[in-house]
């Protein structure tokens, strides 16, 4: 397993705790639904930085 492969493993942990949050939104009361919503930027969010290092890219430009 390369760094890549940690970096991208560790990009997926965030997004499969999505999983609970969509069943959230699918079946709540309206809500709950808002909120539940608005709870999956948190993870979405935290999934981007360790792909962008998995697949060599860098999260900014370092030219600005």
């Amino acid at each position: 397993m390369s760094a890549a492969d940690g970096w991208l493993l560790a990009a997926l942990v965030p997004l499969l705790a999505l999983a609970p949050v969509l069943w959230w939104i699918a079946g709540g009361e309206p809500k709950d639904r808002l909120i539940a919503q608005n709870l999956t930027s948190l993870p979405a969010g935290l999934s981007v930085v360790p792909a962008a290092q998995g697949f060599g890219r860098p999260s900014c430009d370092p030219r600005h």
